[in-house]
């Protein structure tokens, strides 16, 4: 039995007043959106970082390629993250490193999942604090918060953890 064009104008017209409706047609259908975030395993390779002096140029550079690949933008907002870091750690100024507001607000949280699941020990409790300062989970301020505590280039200006 075929479909007239007269019944699939029904249908969506009738699917366009049921969002939740047209959700399940949506997916019977497979035209779900597909998220644009990284693959569960993309980052599955890469060390835990624990705080070590020693570990950070390695694991930072491995981090920063790894997330390149999932988004160009986003690896290069991290690499401005290291080269402007300053002595404060605070949302605003974050922000003006990044500079792209519409970028934090689709990767920020998942970049604080993903640090979270990457960083050990002190360095874990380092991107946790993020969140106790009021800057939520923002992958960008724990990067920012990270690199200021560990990297041997911005470490000395004053601690933060």
């Amino acid at each position: 039995m075929a479909v007239t064009p007269e019944q699939i104008k029904t249908l969506i017209t009738g699917l366009r007043d049921q969002p939740d409706l047209l959700e399940s047609f949506k997916k019977a259908l497979g035209l779900e959106e597909k998220k644009n975030g990284s693959h569960p395993k993309t980052y599955s390779r890469l060390e835990k970082f624990t705080g070590e002096d020693s570990q950070w140029q390695e694991w930072v550079f491995n981090l920063i390629m790894t997330t390149k690949k999932v988004s160009l933008k986003m690896g290069e907002a991290m690499e401005r993250i290291i080269l402007q870091c300053g002595t404060q750690i605070e949302m605003a100024v974050v922000k003006g490193i990044v500079r792209d507001d519409e970028l934090m607000a689709k990767y920020g949280a998942e970049m604080f999942a993903i640090l979270c699941e990457l960083t050990g020990a002190e360095a874990n409790s380092v991107v946790r604090g993020v969140n106790n300062k009021g800057m939520g989970h923002c992958g960008f301020c724990a990067f920012y918060a990270l690199n200021h505590g560990f990297n041997p280039k911005t470490a000395v200006l004053a601690p933060c953890r």
